[in-house]
């Protein structure tokens, strides 16, 4: 009995140290610029959304935008008013 405590034991040290680093390692930050494609203009207020979350972002007056956040699958989903919404991975 002694052999399994200790096996546990070292199991949840080993299963401690592995979901921290996970966590941690799931902090990222996404940046970009949306324009027009024809006329290379940016689009002030479009919307950029981490597909499957709540994590967003609305671009300034540049069309930069910046996303921090716990992000584990970076698909972004772009959309604004009268353009074709996009899902870039």
């Amino acid at each position: 009995m002694h052999t399994t405590g200790n096996f546990f034991k070292f199991f949840t040290v080993l299963f401690c140290l592995f979901s921290n680093i996970y966590l941690y390692a799931q902090e990222i930050t996404i940046s970009g610029q949306v324009i027009d494609k024809n006329t290379k203009e940016p689009l002030i207020g479009a919307n950029i959304l981490v597909k499957g979350t709540t994590i967003g972002a609305t671009t300034d007056i540049d069309g930069n935008f910046i996303i921090h956040g716990d992000i584990r699958q970076p698909v972004v989903i772009g959309s604004y008013l009268g353009y074709a919404t996009q899902e870039i991975t």
